[in-house]
């Protein structure tokens, strides 16, 4: 498995940062959290077109005829041909309609993704078009035509154009607002915006000549941002287009609005964030290794190209300072609830700032709903963290008379000593204890032992898988997926001393050797991938089956198959332990500078 993303870096998180006293890690400032490559490096055909769909999903169009959509999983709608062929592509809102030009023609074509039959093309346009915007369901297309400066509506299988705009100059950029009411052009040192219905034209002048224009929705109305090429970015508002902001970001880019938000990527391949309501200024986001060359955005995501490489970004990053840096987190209590490890002592950590201290022993060893089972010598501890009570339970065979817990049950546990390992099911129905060669099953509601496993080898770790059919028990240099009637066992040939084993995933479990942590799919006989301990910090595995692996202070994640995925960069020194929550959409990173962020990844849960 290689792990890595070439070409796309992220910048500084500029979370929000919680003190120690509490506070709300939920309303930290959005950030471009991470990136995802698309189509990397690989890729060498120039992407032409970008959307994200009304469902999430991000479509894209290169200028070979390829065409991809990337929901949960990527898929290619249509193949690619072999020479490139078109200059220029647009979707609709659902991403089921393309349109584009073709080389060596005069007309311009709209596609129903999918469906080669649904196919329309305008007459001959008289020069080679650029496809502007295509309207829902494919019911229209707009055809700019630069050479004779004019841009022209077309409604699907008609013989010719509902509407013709004489632009009236030479531009440099087109945009359609949304709904298709006013169509902007800028070039010449202009702005010129036209109502489509009445042809009636509303010009401002610029400082400088125009890079890009796009519409951006505030409210019931709209405002129209524009990049010139020296480097500025301006807000439009009002009929008059009034500029009621102008930042100076030196660089000449494109320019895209998302909300309240605007990005701007230049020709350097930085990518820089900010709010339109000039609340914040704009700062760098992330970049690529080549110039931007098309942007697009909604709520807060965005898709960049730059060239033939594509990224998706977004997800959200929140930021606390603790007083020590942690060395271990535990995820599992719940969407919202961290254990946390730092300076030897353990506590509970919920989203909202509220935190529960945990009794020192030899950690938290399995999360049971809001209780965390911790070993302790002589037995376990168990802290009910909302509640603040705690249970001790002996585990030796002293005389000392067994505590309950709340419900009225003792564990039956006396005689299984030292324990070496335990874990609990996600729906906390049991939890498996491992001493020496044995493993124990008991069930919570009524604290009675479900099942005694002997093994000929003692138990190194103990794992439960998601559904809780089936508990995995590192034996010796395998990991046995047994059944938890005991009825079916899959083996799986580490080769080498299991040491740890992660299971949050029914079709994906992480092995922890001396020599690094392979990932298995259970029932085959090689793992997925594999990769070496040194120089890995930390790793984690989702529930969807993505792999997290901290090396120094980056974290490069990588989809369930394998394939280079997400890249993180805190920017906060060396990352000391990672961990995804329950529903593996957040990743919780702890770093030397006694920081512990969220990371909401944007995965899809």
């Amino acid at each position: 498995m290689v792990v890595g993303l070439a070409g796309v870096v992220l910048g500084g998180c500029g979370g929000a940062v919680i003190r120690d006293d509490g506070g709300d890690l939920a309303s930290a400032t959005p950030t471009l959290a991470h990136t995802v490559a698309l189509w990397p490096e690989s890729h060498t055909c120039r992407v032409v077109a970008a959307a994200w769909t009304s469902d999430g999903a991000v479509v894209a169009a290169d200028a070979c005829g390829g065409v991809r959509r990337w929901g949960a999983e990527p898929a290619a709608v249509e193949a690619a041909t072999d020479e490139p062929s078109v200059l220029s592509a647009a979707f609709d809102d659902e991403g089921s309609w393309l349109g584009r030009d073709r080389a060596g023609t005069r007309f311009a074509r709209m596609t129903a993704l999918g469906s080669a039959e649904k196919t329309w093309q305008t007459p001959e346009l008289g020069e080679r078009p650029r496809v502007v915007a295509v309207g829902p369901g494919g019911s229209h297309v707009w055809v700019w035509l630069p050479q004779a400066r004019r841009v022209s509506l077309w409604q699907r299988d008609a013989a010719a154009a509902t509407r013709e705009i004489d632009l009236g100059m030479q531009a440099d950029a087109v945009a359609v607002a949304p709904g298709g009411a006013r169509l902007a052009a800028c070039g010449e040192g202009r702005v010129r915006v036209f109502d489509v219905a009445a042809i009636e034209t509303v010009e401002v002048e610029l400082a400088d000549d125009c890079v890009d224009v796009d519409w951006r929705e505030a409210g019931a109305a709209t405002e129209l941002v524009v990049s010139m090429l020296s480097g500025e970015v301006a807000l439009l508002r009002g009929a008059s287009l009034e500029i009621d902001g102008l930042w100076e970001l030196g660089v000449p880019g494109v320019i895209v609005a998302s909300g309240d938000s605007l990005f701007h990527g230049d020709d350097a391949g930085t990518i820089r964030a900010w709010r339109a309501d000039g609340s914040d200024e704009p700062s760098v986001a992330g970049t690529h290794e080549y110039t931007v060359t098309l942007l697009a955005a909604k709520d807060g995501r965005l898709v960049s190209v730059a060239g033939a490489q594509l990224a998706r970004w977004g997800g959200t990053a929140h930021s606390e300072v603790v007083p020590a840096a942690p060395r271990r987190l535990v995820a599992g209590a719940g969407p919202d609830l961290l254990l946390v490890e730092r300076s030897s002592r353990w506590e509970a950590l919920r989203a909202d700032g509220m935190r529960w201290p945990i009794t020192s022993g030899s950690g938290p060893l399995a999360v049971l709903g809001a209780r965390v089972v911790t070993r302790r010598a002589g037995g376990l501890l168990i802290s009910d963290v909302e509640r603040g009570t705690q249970q001790a339970m002996a585990t030796g065979s002293a005389p000392e008379r067994p505590v309950t817990v709340d419900d009225g049950w003792e564990l039956p546990v006396r005689d299984f000593s030292p324990l070496t390992a335990i874990a609990a099911s996600p729906s906390a129905e049991f939890i498996a204890l491992a001493s020496g060669e044995q493993v124990r099953l008991i069930e919570v509601s009524q604290g009675r032992a479900l099942a005694d496993w002997t093994f000929d080898r003692p138990v190194a770790a103990v794992a439960v898988s998601p559904s809780g059919t089936r508990v995995a028990v590192a034996v010796g240099d395998r990991v046995l997926l047994r059944t938890v009637d005991g009825s079916d066992e899959i083996a799986l040939n580490v080769r080498a001393k299991p040491r740890e084993v992660q299971w949050p995933a029914e079709d994906r479990l992480a092995v922890r050797t001396s020599e690094g942590v392979s990932v298995w799919e259970p029932g085959r006989s090689s793992p997925i991938g594999t990769m070496a301990l040194d120089p890995m910090t930390a790793y984690a595995l989702s529930a969807r089956g993505w792999l997290a692996v901290a090396r120094g202070a980056t974290i490069e994640v990588s989809d369930p198959s394998g394939r280079p995925g997400l890249v993180v960069r805190p920017e906060r020194g060396r990352i000391e332990a990672i961990a995804f929550g329950p529903a593996g959409t957040r990743l919780w990173v702890a770093t030397e500078d006694a920081a512990l962020t969220a990371w909401d990844l944007g995965l899809a849960p």
